[in-house]
Formats: structure tokens, sequence, C-alpha cells
């Protein structure tokens, strides 16, 4: 994931052929931004989002990851 902080957009890696989703919730744990992927990278765009803390959730069929992402502006 990457960059972090970022400002426009947000690149998402993953190495294995699984579909994936993304889920981005604002610091009070509401749901702002849900997509899902079945390329090995999928860039998902900031632009609409204010400055702040952001927690995303990766997560395929087997696996489930939680990054803290910081967007500036």
């Amino acid at each position: 994931v990457y960059p972090n902080p970022a400002k426009n957009y947000l690149t998402i890696t993953n190495p294995s052929i699984s579909t994936f989703s993304i889920e981005l919730y604002n610091n009070l744990g509401q749901l702002i931004q849900k997509d899902s992927s079945t390329n090995t990278t999928f860039t998902c765009a900031l632009e609409t989002l204010n400055s702040g803390v952001y927690h995303l959730k990766i997560s395929d069929d087997q696996h489930q990851e939680m990054h803290k992402i910081v967007i500036e502006r």
C-alpha cells in the first residue's frame, strides 16, 4: 500500500490471483469507500476525502489486513 501519507490516490498491490476487497473507514469507523478487484494492482482515488487518518481493510477469501492511511492536502 503506497504512498502513505497519500494525497490524491493510493496504490494497493495484491500478489495473489484471487479477488480482493478494499474498504476505507474514517476515524469514527464509518465506511467511506468500498471496492473490489481481481487485478494485481489497484488504484484507489482519494480526491474527495479530507485530510486525516483513515483505516484501510484489504481482504480476500483467506486473509485480512488493516492499514492506517494518512491523507494530506
